[in-house]
């Protein structure tokens, strides 16, 4: 697998579990419909945002480091 598809794949899994991590109590918590949308769309950015300027550098190293195991 070349360096830029495990990047992505595991930048996409990242940002799956993190959003499911933060969506998952405000849709059991929360009763109102119109917030529960309004709350899930802002944590669907911010989401994005922390797995891009956070997450991202170590799932990259990770990603690295894995392929250059496989490599040896």
């Amino acid at each position: 697998m070349k360096y830029s598809n495990l990047c992505v794949v595991l930048n996409l899994l990242s940002w799956i579990i993190l959003s499911g991590l933060l969506s998952v109590p405000v849709i059991i918590l929360l009763k109102g419909v119109v917030l529960k949308v309004i709350i899930c769309v802002v944590l669907f950015f911010l989401c994005g945002f922390i797995e891009e300027k956070i997450i991202s550098r170590h799932v990259n190293s990770f990603a690295e480091y894995v392929l250059k195991k496989d490599k040896d």
